[in-house]
């Protein structure tokens, strides 16, 4: 199959989950973790996907795209709330979305 990257960055100006990893599950398979101020690339298979992060028992919503050959698709993340959402963190939930192609940095 054709081969294509996706790169997820994480968010490292927010205090809460710093020193804790995001588990980075692709197609219901985990492909690694990511730390805080972090960037990660991962080859891809050409093709539809699902993707989300996880974390003790919070997790992200699942992102649902497709990817094209030769193509790079960007990912960010963060801890859904920031440092003032206590609710999110009692939840463990985290923030994941798509950044638009050619956008340096959009959420």
């Amino acid at each position: 199959m054709t081969q294509c990257k996706i790169v997820i960055s994480r968010n490292d100006g927010i205090k809460r989950d710093r020193i804790r990893k995001y588990r980075i599950i692709l197609d219901d398979t985990e492909i690694g973790r990511i730390r805080a101020g972090e960037s990660l690339s991962f080859d891809v298979d050409s093709g539809d996907h699902q993707l989300s992060l996880k974390i003790d028992w919070g997790a992200s919503q699942t992102l649902t795209f497709a990817t094209i050959e030769n193509k790079v698709i960007e990912f960010g993340c963060e801890p859904l709330g920031g440092d003032a959402g206590a609710l999110a963190a009692v939840q463990g939930s985290i923030d994941l979305w798509r950044i638009p192609s050619g956008y340096a940095d959009a959420k």
